[in-house]
């Protein structure tokens, strides 16, 4: 099923490649990790790999029933693992966002080369790394997003699995209760030389690793659910893959 579905993504990313070739599915569907160690929900540890679930309690904002921006705030930070595309007419996440424990490693998510550091506006920086096979000038990056300490540097080979970075603690609310964020993503360009166009991570894991991971992926959302006590929680964040409400979000 998930492969008809990424056939269907790469057909509608015609035009985004180099010299305005579409990108075949072997192009893209090479990620062969989330950027960090994710297992299967250990009900006995309470862990998804480094990802701790059971326990964690979100840093809601009380008192908050006419304060709009609050209000969203709270319905963001409501999701330990934030789908691709949450949100709605004032803009979708274009990246997968993984609230863990500080000082967890940050790992690439494919093999290939390593073609910016750049330090955020939040102070941490993103690792931007084209997948073997591709060059940095094809624009198309596996991003790993809002990191701290970065262990490589721009033309540096890296291995899917490799520690790059640590998990960045910019987000104070999280940070005060020792966990931060790091946020995934895999950007193309629009072929406009407008924003990149951003695509549904799980459509592009590598084929060898896809069921496997996935099914973690199910296991989190599932876990979350019952942790948090909201059973339909990731109900829409199955189409058109699990962990994604929509295959694409323009930036």
């Amino acid at each position: 099923m998930l492969a008809a579905i990424v056939a269907t993504a790469v057909i509608a990313l015609a035009g985004c490649g180099r010299d305005g070739a579409a990108p075949t599915v072997e192009d893209v569907a090479v990620m062969r990790g989330v950027g960090f160690d994710l297992r299967p929900f250990d009900a006995s540890t309470g862990r998804a790999g480094a990802l701790q679930i059971d326990g964690v309690q979100p840093p809601f904002e009380e008192g908050i029933e006419n304060d709009p921006k609050a209000v969203a705030h709270n319905d963001r930070i409501r999701y330990l693992f934030l789908p691709f595309g949450w949100g709605g007419e004032s803009g979708r996440d274009p990246q997968w966002n993984f609230v863990l424990p500080l000082g967890t490693p940050v790992t690439s998510l494919v093999d290939g080369l390593v073609c910016e550091v750049p330090r955020l506006y939040s102070g941490d920086f993103s690792v931007r790394v084209a997948a073997r096979g591709t060059d940095c000038g094809d624009g198309v990056y596996f991003e790993t997003e809002h990191v701290e300490d970065p262990l490589v540097q721009p033309g540096d080979e890296v291995r899917a699995g490799q520690r790059v970075a640590s998990v960045s603690s910019y987000q104070q609310d999280w940070s005060r209760l020792g966990y931060g964020i790091v946020e995934i993503g895999v950007a193309f360009p629009s072929g406009k030389n407008g924003p990149p166009i951003h695509v549904c991570p799980t459509l592009l894991f590598d084929p060898s690793v896809r069921d496997q991971l996935t099914a973690d992926l199910r296991t989190v959302m599932d876990a979350w659910s019952s942790e948090s006590g909201d059973a339909g929680l990731y109900v829409a964040a199955d189409v058109p893959a699990p962990g994604c409400f929509v295959d694409q979000v323009e930036e």
